[in-house]
């Protein structure tokens, strides 16, 4: 059996790994999701496709809120 030169190795594996960066955009979410007040309230706006715009309000007698993510990730040319 004939093995590939040396050269051959890191080439494959430069190319497998720039193939995975390009694709990578594809599978990228544009704004966060599965947003849950679990502290206080929160109110979500995404009138426009790329804007997300979150609204809290504090949690009884506390001066904070907080909400949990399914998901956090916010694309190129997108605001939350």
């Amino acid at each position: 059996m004939a093995y590939p030169s040396p050269a051959f190795k890191p080439t494959m594996l430069a190319l497998s790994l720039a193939a995975a960066f390009v694709a990578a955009p594809v599978f990228a979410q544009t704004l966060p999701t599965g947003a849950v007040a679990i502290h206080g309230t929160a109110t979500l706006n995404t009138s426009q496709a790329n804007k997300l715009v979150v609204t809290t309000t504090n949690g009884v007698g506390t001066s904070h809120s907080a909400v949990n993510w399914q998901s956090f990730s916010i694309g190129t040319g997108n605001t939350a």
